[in-house]
């Protein structure tokens, strides 16, 4: 039984060659029309943005920061450490990836305590791909630097 059943499955598989084996292969029609290649859509160029706060004492800060989900983010620091002899002191807040034309915002309000005081100066630094994009300075308790602008 078996050898029958093979001897049918190779007869049908002769047929079917044999059928196929015929056949000519489709024509395409020439064209005087100019070969088009279309390039992909290239993906829209990411950024890395870092937003760095600094201070030349220790002094408390609030700082809101819009993330790149467009959100914004509220954080104190208890004390920005200054430098030796008030030299400034540079602190990273946040680092992501955004797309060009997106919002960025990084203010600090200096809120006193500790050994803040007059010359308490302090600024806001947003860097995008590695240079400075904005920096504002400001001085004082209770003052607010606020750095913004849209990506590039």
């Amino acid at each position: 039984m078996k050898a029958i059943i093979m001897i049918a499955v190779i007869f049908m598989g002769i047929l079917w060659f044999a059928a196929t084996a015929n056949q000519a292969a489709p024509q395409v029609a020439p064209s005087n029309a100019p070969l088009r290649i279309h390039a992909p859509t290239p993906l829209p160029r990411q950024h890395e943005v870092i937003y760095k706060i600094e201070a030349n004492k220790c002094s408390d800060f609030e700082l809101t920061y819009a993330v790149p989900d467009g959100t914004s983010q509220r954080s104190a620091t208890t004390c920005v450490p200054g430098g030796a002899k008030g030299a400034p002191v540079t602190v990273e807040v946040a680092r992501f990836v955004a797309q060009p034309g997106k919002f960025v915002y990084l203010s600090m309000q200096n809120v006193g305590g500790r050994s803040a005081s007059s010359s308490t100066t302090f600024s806001c630094n947003i860097y995008v791909d590695g240079v400075h994009f904005k920096h504002v300075e400001s001085y004082g308790e209770h003052r607010i630097a606020s750095c913004d602008g849209s990506i590039p």
